[in-house]
């Protein structure tokens, strides 16, 4: 649009300079200077009525842009939310063991398992130990490991103490506890045998 304010300046630039080798009379002097004057205003008109349009069109494309940024942003908040969940027991089992050692507990957080392996003792040869306590109290694992008399009414057993030796397998979910209590339960009384970070 600038480009056709300069050409119709050339015109009356190109009108002036003609008195210089001839006669112009006023008449069509008026004539070019208000032929000339009056398509201006007209310029300018379409000149500003442009640019508001493309403000336009570029104010609409910016919006469309921010609501698709704004939604990919949603997506990634609720994807991280999900994936992250609570720490729980997945599952725990119990394995007899033919040594009897000193507690232990290890963990691997590529499999997200707590290895607990210990010894408890029983008053006679028909106890055998169990898993009787598995829970989460806050970030603290808490594992209880019992003697058990498996012996029924017409069964004899040995009169001799035993030491049974295990392992006990936690598979977490939501990743490993911040520490792990042990607890054994046979002949000798209740006490906590092992606490680890």
């Amino acid at each position: 649009m600038e480009r056709r304010r300069v050409l119709k300046s050339g015109v009356v630039v190109a009108i002036g300079a003609i008195p210089l080798s001839g006669c112009v009379s006023e008449t069509e002097n008026d004539d070019s200077n208000t032929s000339t004057s009056g398509s201006q205003p007209g310029s300018e008109s379409e000149s500003e009525s442009d640019p508001e349009s493309e403000s336009g069109s570029e104010s609409e494309s910016e919006t469309a842009e921010d609501a698709a940024d704004n939604d990919s942003s949603t997506d990634e908040t609720d994807s991280e939310t999900e994936t992250s969940g609570p720490l729980s027991i997945d599952e725990a089992t119990l394995e007899e063991q033919p040594h009897c050692i000193e507690p232990t507990v290890s963990f691997d957080g590529g499999t997200e398992t707590v290895t607990v392996t210990g010894c408890v003792r029983g008053s006679n040869g028909c106890h055998e130990p169990a898993l009787s306590h598995a829970a989460l109290g806050e970030a603290t694992l808490e594992l209880t490991v019992e003697s058990v008399d498996t012996s029924t009414a017409d069964e004899m057993c040995t009169s001799v103490v035993v030491e049974n030796g295990y392992k006990v397998i936690i598979n977490m979910a939501g990743g490993l506890p911040d520490q792990v209590a042990v607890t054994h339960d046979d002949m000798d009384g209740v006490e906590t045998v092992r606490r680890s970070k």
